[in-house]
């Protein structure tokens, strides 16, 4: 599995075909939400809602990656 670290403190997520700005602690399971990257958007589906890791000492979301899951 890979891991990536990225610091964010708002995103926007999809909510029913409006982009929301809210707080990334505020990603309910499930939702889409997107990341801005160097300059450019990244669609991700949460996975889990945010928890909080002792180890990292900050909240982490499992995810998928919108932009690699094809259909067919």
């Amino acid at each position: 599995m890979m891991q990536q670290t990225v610091e964010v403190k708002e995103v926007e997520v999809l909510i029913r075909g409006i982009w929301t700005k809210k707080k990334f602690t505020d990603i309910q399971k499930g939702q889409t939400f997107k990341i801005e990257e160097n300059g450019r958007a990244k669609k991700y589906i949460a996975r889990t809602d945010p928890y909080w890791d002792e180890m990292y000492e900050t909240y982490i979301i499992d995810l998928l990656d919108k932009n690699k899951i094809s259909i067919g």
